[in-house]
């Protein structure tokens, strides 16, 4: 999301929007509009994601939201329960009449970002983000390849396939695979050996479902 809003103000940046003026400045798509925006996906894609059509919902709440003015509210799909986190339409829950909403995005603007809402909001897009994976798996791959072979220090071609080929198991069948490999090469294996390699897959583990 962030990258493809940033992308917009590179587009636009020497050209004017349906209103007569620039993406950027004062109530316009800033830097931090846009980290709000991402914030904000992200959370509609972890909070649901068991769920391609409640992801869809909360991602267009975000935009909807985002975008209200007093003069034309798009509440449509935030939340209406007792503890939703829209205001709007939480003071309707408490039948208050006198809601004022802060300065939101220029409709010029809200126009132009309601395509990237669009597009990263498409069924099968969010399809590959059920169960909260939202990073590409060959990505999370190549980051633990990394760790065994660093970018920045020059490595031969055996070295980066062994740390290819010891990588892809424990991307398999997690950390306590070495201890297999290390079996295999004759070492004898002590508690030292697989009590930080259990660690390690349990904080893994854990990492995981807090994201969900």
């Amino acid at each position: 999301m962030g990258t493809r809003l940033r992308k917009l103000i590179l587009v636009y940046s020497k050209k004017k929007l349906s209103d007569g003026k620039t993406i950027g400045g004062k109530g316009r798509l800033t830097d931090s509009l846009i980290d709000k925006l991402a914030h904000y996906y992200g959370n509609a894609i972890r909070c649901n994601s068991t769920s391609v059509k409640e992801m869809r919902k909360a991602i267009w709440a975000v935009w909807g939201h985002s975008c209200s003015t007093d003069d034309e509210p798009m509440h449509w799909f935030c939340p209406t329960n007792p503890n939703t986190w829209c205001k709007y339409n939480a003071a309707i829950n408490n039948n208050l009449q006198n809601y004022k909403h802060k300065p939101s995005v220029a409709k010029a603007v809200r126009d132009v970002i309601k395509p990237v809402f669009a597009d990263l909001s498409h069924p099968a897009l969010l399809k590959k983000c059920l169960g909260g994976k939202t990073q590409n798996p060959n990505e999370s791959l190549n980051s633990l390849i990394w760790k065994f072979c660093p970018k920045t220090i020059g490595s031969r071609l055996q070295i980066a396939e062994i740390a290819a080929n010891l990588e892809t198991s424990v991307f398999n069948d997690e950390n306590q695979i070495l201890i297999t490999i290390l079996e295999k090469f004759g070492l004898k294996i002590n508690r030292n050996v697989c009590v930080p390699l259990a660690e390690r897959d349990n904080r893994r583990i854990c990492t995981s479902r807090q994201r969900l």
